[in-house]
């Protein structure tokens, strides 16, 4: 049996390249990379993104570490195939930084984002460039944030992109909003809403399959609850509506807003009901912007209402454990 058949195609198909025996194949006595390997690579980054959704950040980022070790591994006797597995490489590191913030480990996860950008820049894709920068806007300032957003737009012009567009114009629009630039955000709220038209995020990129319906209307209600804007409202239960039923991270982010922005506009009543569909959410799928979002949520409501007051307290016990 050649060497080729018994540490090849068949091994990374089978997922066994992501153990550590199979990395060490992989490294010094893999295969020379063809189009099934790399497909298969691909493909199984793609899958981590799905996965992400639901899958708790310790979990992940232990798969993510083995397939970045295995792609680390291959890329320097890719030859033709190097760029696409550069390419993978870089969108594995990025969501590698984004479970490490999700965990608490800022330091690593900006080690990672700043390798995701290298990767992007060599591969000539900016696109795992933006990625890298959506990601790391969550952890800076807000007029920081605002700047890394703008300048990760321009790296996702054309055609093929509109869902990534409309995501960091949105994250744009909230970090204008943070800062007070009310003019600011709506036009990047508009540039968002227009840029999401012409978008299909399970045909784009795979790491913007996240960003549906839902997601875009709980960055508009983040947005125009710090704005006060008169919008806010309708927007919170259009966000309801398109919720679906799962238990995807994307739903906490999505209650965190719109239980905040109820609150926000003087519906205590309706943002703790909605409060409290969140607190099960965020505790049954602990995250770092999840525990952030309920510490936010528990400061804003307020004292004199019962029903409020017993959802605060309820969230620091939450937070305590």
């Amino acid at each position: 049996m050649e060497r080729r058949t018994f540490f090849g195609v068949s091994m990374l198909a089978a997922g066994i390249a992501t153990e550590p025996w199979g990395r060490l194949a992989a490294a010094v006595a893999g295969p020379n990379v063809d189009s099934e390997i790399t497909d298969k690579l691909v493909a199984k980054t793609a899958d981590l993104f799905v996965t992400e959704h639901h899958l708790p950040a310790r979990l992940l980022a232990d798969r993510l570490g083995g397939h970045l070790e295995t792609l680390t591994a291959l890329i320097p006797r890719s030859g033709p195939y190097r760029q696409a597995l550069t390419v993978a490489a870089g969108e594995t590191a990025a969501l590698a930084g984004w479970a490490a913030y999700d965990i608490g480990d800022m330091d690593t996860a900006r080690h990672y984002y700043k390798t995701a950008a290298l990767a992007g820049r060599e591969a000539g894709h900016p696109s795992v460039v933006a990625l890298a920068m959506g990601y790391a806007s969550y952890a800076v300032a807000p007029d920081k944030a605002r700047e890394m957003l703008a300048a990760a737009q321009e790296h996702v012009r054309g055609a093929g992109y509109a869902a990534a567009r409309s995501w960091l114009a949105a994250r744009e629009a909230e970090e204008a909003a943070a800062i007070g630039d009310r003019e600011g955000a709506v036009r990047s709220l508009d540039r968002a809403t227009t840029a999401f038209d012409y978008a299909n995020p399970d045909a784009e990129q795979a790491w913007i399959r996240f960003y549906q319906r839902p997601r875009l209307d709980s960055l508009m209600v983040s947005t125009y609850a710090r704005l006060r804007h008169r919008d806010l409202e309708q927007s919170a239960q259009d966000a309801l509506t398109h919720l679906g039923e799962d238990d995807s991270k994307v739903r906490i982010a999505v209650l965190a807003d719109v239980a905040t922005g109820y609150v926000v506009s003087g519906d205590v009543d309706q943002g703790v009901e909605v409060g409290k569909r969140f607190v099960k959410a965020a505790t049954d799928t602990p995250t770092t912007m999840g525990r952030e979002r309920l510490a936010s949520l528990a400061g804003l409501l307020p004292a004199q209402h019962s029903a409020a007051r017993d959802l605060a307290e309820n969230i620091r016990a939450a937070l305590a454990v």
